[in-house]
C-alpha cells in the first residue's frame, strides 16, 4: 500500500498515535483484508503488540480514493469473547 495514512479522532480514542500505529501495521506486515457479501466495503485490518506498552491492538483501516484511513484502533483485552453456542 503505498497511500498514506490518516487516523480518525476514533482511532485515536484508546490513546494509539499514529507512530505507534504505523509500526504495529508494518511489524505485521501485510493485513488481512475483509469484503462485505455485496462487495462494496473492504476493511483492512492489522492485530500486533506495541513494543512500547507491550499491549495487543486491533487497528483497522478503509480505502478511500487518496488516503488508506484509519478508522479504529483499540487494544484486544476491549473485545467482547464470542458468546458460546
Amino acid at each position: 500500500m503505498d497511500k498514506r495514512f490518516q487516523f480518525t479522532r476514533s482511532a485515536r480514542r484508546h490513546g494509539m498515535n499514529a507512530a505507534r500505529a504505523l509500526a504495529i501495521m508494518e511489524s505485521q506486515g501485510d493485513p488481512l483484508v475483509v469484503t462485505t457479501e455485496d462487495g462494496e466495503h473492504v476493511e483492512y485490518w492489522w492485530f500486533g503488540m506495541d513494543e512500547v506498552t507491550n499491549v495487543e491492538w486491533e487497528i483497522m483501516a478503509v480505502e478511500r480514493p487518496d488516503v488508506m484511513l484509519i478508522v479504529h484502533a483499540m487494544p484486544t483485552r476491549y473485545r467482547q469473547p464470542l458468546p458460546k453456542e
